[in-house]
């Protein structure tokens, strides 16, 4: 994976660290970024000319019992037609619809005609029980192949009422974002059974102690684990974590920026109504297993410190990585229906706080070091 501020194109398994969270891994050999699977997107779309020439697309239908739908019905392309058209007198143009020999090539016309419509946005079809649904879709800014790791080790080197406002900082953008802990992670999970199975077959007594060490400090009544606890209480909102902020006092310089950062963190936290990670959204979707797409939970996440467990995960990912799978991101979508009301726009707060996470974990790359 890459990220700014870091050299690309290392090996799998060789990851380079930067000690404030954010990393990068090695480059993958797929070349699609994607984002997650909030909504369905046949495996089909990905072909260059969806649908031309088909008569008929069938697909599994969800009772099971090798009973197969049909996704190219006069019910969809009615659907279809009726959203396109609507978008375009949205847009004040013709849409100058082809119908052509059948529903295939009828929604393949819709789709290329859409596209013309608003050239500089991209166009999927999605599903939903059968139904098909246009879909606009444009990415944020989440830089490809990096890791948003927000260590938060860095608590333990606050006290009184800086730490309070750090705890309560975090438990804000986990609410907002939807960042999840070490603590509710699978793969974290994993290492810390691998790193018992390594303990238990070590030969050097001090390897073994370092490897039952980090596995109970990531586990129930260790000190990470602990750590991960308190960011799962409730924030008690921006205005509360405002007052804890402004009561925090600290000579120190370098927490004075720790604290003006956690001010401008929460007054652009305070503005998001909607988690980030609702902006996920998959426009390479495909059900028949062949791809593994990196979750959004793995990729942005509190981690406890720059350690053996890191360490262990993001070689987990560069793995996973070099067999081709590609990774979540975040995307504004917009569904066309036959009722859409205004047309596709981007939503400033995804990017603003984007680049704000990327500043605080600079910041704390500093501030460990």
């Amino acid at each position: 994976m890459q990220g700014s501020g870091q050299v690309a194109g290392r090996q799998a398994g060789a990851p380079h660290h930067k000690g404030g969270g954010k990393r990068k891994l090695a480059h993958s050999a797929a070349d699609k970024t994607g984002s997650g699977a909030e909504q369905g997107s046949p495996g089909f779309l990905t072909q260059r000319l969806p649908f031309l020439g088909l008569s008929k697309l069938e697909y599994d239908l969800p009772c099971g019992g090798g009973k197969r739908g049909d996704y190219l019905t006069a019910a969809n392309y009615r659907s279809l037609r009726a959203s396109a058209e609507n978008y375009a007198r949205l847009v004040g143009k013709p849409l100058d619809h082809v119908p052509g020999g059948n529903f295939g090539a009828g929604i393949a016309d819709l789709y290329f005609k859409l596209m013309a419509l608003e050239p500089d946005i991209n166009l999927n079809i999605g599903t939903d029980e059968g139904r098909l649904h246009f879909v606009f879709w444009d990415t944020y800014n989440f830089p490809g192949y990096t890791l948003f790791w927000l260590r938060i080790d860095f608590l333990e080197k606050l006290s009184g009422g800086m730490r309070a406002a750090a705890v309560a900082f975090l438990r804000l953008l986990k609410e907002k974002t939807g960042m999840e802990t070490t603590n509710d992670s699978w793969d974290v999970q994993s290492v810390v059974e691998y790193l018992r199975e390594c303990a238990w077959e070590a030969d050097d007594p001090q390897d073994r102690e370092l490897d039952e060490g980090y596995a109970d400090s990531y586990s129930e009544g260790g000190s990470a684990y602990g750590l991960m606890e308190e960011l799962l209480a409730e924030s008690g909102g921006a205005d509360r974590v405002f007052g804890l902020l402004s009561k925090a006092r600290t000579r120190d310089e370098e927490g004075k920026k720790l604290l003006a950062l956690m001010r401008e963190g929460t007054a652009l936290l305070s503005g998001i109504t909607v988690p980030l990670f609702s902006y996920r959204y998959d426009p390479y979707g495909c059900d028949d297993g062949t791809e593994r797409v990196m979750e959004m939970e793995r990729l942005m996440r509190f981690t406890y410190a720059d350690d053996r467990v890191s360490e262990e995960l993001e070689q987990m990912l560069n793995g996973e990585f070099e067999c081709g799978s590609y990774e979540e991101s975040l995307s504004e979508t917009l569904i066309l229906t036959p009722d859409t009301e205004q047309r596709f726009s981007k939503k400033t707060a995804p990017d603003e706080l984007l680049l704000f996470l990327e500043k605080f974990l600079d910041f704390l790359n500093g501030y460990l070091s």
